[in-house]
């Protein structure tokens, strides 16, 4: 499998004390180019051909290597350390060179040429340490939300998740919004409207009221957690009304339970 040019990579983690190593919660992550994607002992001297490697550790560290005589990329964040036995969510987001890390909402790694460009990444791997990871999600990232939202004036996002029923935002939903937010705050004039919409399944009533409350609780994470300025930002919600597709698999369901971003 090749990555493509924008991605996201997600995944929970408890840091566990290795007894070999001195009870050291140290662990690494990579995202390799590697002729030999099989050969999983390959690269641990450097990542691959090419890629970039984070060490999670006392002090967070990153490596980004290439064999084109480009300098190494290395360098320590001051990012607080990850405890053991606690859980943290670590989200990747990839934008062809420019790569950004969070560890659960914080920002620790932000590079505009940690992914260079003309190699193809066809590897993740977990190195060191004893680490438990789960709950591991990798996605293609929305193509060009800047002219999206900016050019085209609507943006149809699939990345924002809710339980059935519920209008609580879940937290895998946060790449995507910390991307939408991305555009606003670059944006300061920009004006949205949030719109929810539901698939068949229920009532109509019901899912009409869902999608309102749906769309406002995406209101409310980028005010909370992104420090939009709510004023910028209206809702609404067609319930089942404005389907894309028929509500006639588990596939087209999904097509119809979506977020619009709509400048206005």
């Amino acid at each position: 499998m090749t990555l493509p040019e924008n991605y996201t990579i997600e995944f929970d983690v408890i840091p566990v004390p290795d007894a070999k190593n001195g009870n050291s919660t140290a662990f690494t992550f990579s995202i390799i180019s590697t002729t030999k994607p099989k050969a999983l002992n390959y690269g641990l001297a450097r990542p691959g051909e090419a890629g970039i490697r984070f060490s999670f550790q006392y002090t967070n560290s990153y490596f980004a290597y290439y064999n084109d005589n480009t300098p190494p990329l290395d360098g320590r964040e001051n990012a607080p350390r990850l405890q053991a036995n606690q859980q943290y969510r670590i989200s990747i987001w990839v934008q062809k060179e420019r790569m950004r890390l969070y560890v659960d909402q914080e920002k620790l790694f932000d590079s505009p040429r940690a992914m260079k460009k003309n190699y193809k990444f066809n590897m993740i791997r977990f190195d060191d340490g004893t680490p438990l990871v789960g709950n591991v999600r990798i996605a293609t990232g929305l193509p060009d939300m800047r002219s999206k939202l900016l050019t085209e004036g609507k943006l149809v996002s699939y990345g924002i998740f809710f339980d059935v029923n519920k209008d609580l935002v879940k937290p895998e939903s946060y790449p995507s919004l910390k991307q939408i937010a991305a555009v606003l705050a670059e944006n300061s004039t920009v004006r949205i409207n949030v719109v929810g919409h539901t698939d068949a399944d229920g009532d109509d009533r019901a899912n009409l009221d869902l999608s309102k409350r749906r769309a406002l609780a995406v209101k409310d994470a980028l005010v909370r957690d992104y420090q939009i300025d709510a004023a910028r930002i209206e809702t609404d919600g067609k319930g089942e009304s404005a389907p894309v597709a028929p509500n006639d698999s588990m596939t087209n369901k999904a097509l119809n339970r979506r977020v619009e971003f709509i400048k206005l």
